[in-house]
């Protein structure tokens, strides 16, 4: 198998936007084998991109978060994520996986949007209410979309003559299918979700901007100009977990960066970070990373 680049860290910015050129600018499309021994804490975490993707599962069994729903796949089965959908992948009880992961521009298909094409194929999925399909290989569409992916890999990898427009053909004929399967079975985000999701980015990158202070949850929801309760159902609705569950599992993803990369005292990097001790620190890290701050720069460390 192959791998397109070194993909242990999923880089986003404040925003939580993945910052990566999939592709080229002439041709933007990436296949990757992403395989969660290599990833950070073992997972893709939180992040969006303008690009579409689909996820085909390789081995083990992965779970897709993909905002409030979530999905377990097994060898086999895929998922398409529209663009601008918030998403995390992980391996089920942190067993380990591989997905084979296409990544791509809408504007591979069709960049001009007063054409037909853009008009009534690609609008009514990246302008509609779609979050996600899954592909489970149980209907004669699922093994079509997964049967042209597969090629779609495979020229990818060896890159004869001529790969590229042989690329698009196969995309093109995917995406015809993608309509088809989203008139069956709706992954659908409501006025509702789409509002909490762009709530949940604006406290997410107040945080991210203000971690290593003394937050405290009012601060957060005045950032959104949310009521606590408020911002508490939304973070639930969307990610499943309460803003200071994401805020403490960022200051361990940053205090980590830190360990790993400095030499700084250990107590520093924690109060660098927003914890009050080391302690403190110290137990958030063995819930997170299995191991105390310590083990973990001597890479003695299992993700849970």
């Amino acid at each position: 198998m192959y791998k397109e680049q070194e993909k242990q860290r999923t880089i986003r910015d404040k925003n939580l936007q993945e910052v990566r050129q999939h592709g080229t600018k002439d041709f933007p499309l990436a296949v990757y084998m992403d395989d969660f021994a290599e990833f950070e804490q073992g997972r893709i975490p939180w992040h969006w991109h303008d690009e579409v993707q689909f996820d085909v599962v390789l081995e083990g069994c992965i779970q897709f978060q993909i905002g409030s729903k979530l999905f377990e796949l097994s060898k086999g089965q895929a998922i398409f994520i529209n663009s601008g959908v918030l998403h995390q992948i992980f391996p089920t009880n942190g067993l380990g996986g591989k997905i084979v992961a296409y990544v791509l521009r809408s504007g591979l298909l069709e960049a001009d949007r007063l054409s037909a094409v853009y008009q009534n194929c690609l609008v009514p999925i990246l302008k509609g209410q779609i979050d996600c399909i899954v592909f489970q290989q149980i209907e004669r569409l699922d093994k079509t979309i997964l049967a042209l992916l597969g090629e779609i890999k495979e020229l990818y990898q060896t890159k004869g003559v001529g790969w590229q427009i042989e690329v698009k053909g196969l995309l093109c004929c995917i995406w015809s299918n993608l309509l088809k399967k989203e008139k069956q079975e709706r992954g659908i985000v409501s006025t509702k979700e789409h509002r909490d999701m762009d709530r949940v980015k604006t406290a997410i990158t107040f945080m991210q901007s203000h971690y290593q202070e003394a937050l405290s949850l009012a601060q957060i929801a005045e950032s959104t100009a949310l009521s606590r309760s408020e911002l508490c159902r939304c973070f639930r609705r969307v990610m499943g977990i309460t803003p200071y569950e994401y805020l403490i599992q960022y200051r361990v993803q940053e205090a980590a960066k830190k360990i790993r990369q400095t030499d700084g005292r250990i107590l520093d990097i924690a109060l660098s970070c927003g914890f009050d001790s080391l302690g403190h620190m110290g137990r958030y890290f063995r819930k997170y990373c299995g191991c105390t701050p310590s083990s973990f720069r001597k890479g003695e460390y299992s993700y849970s």
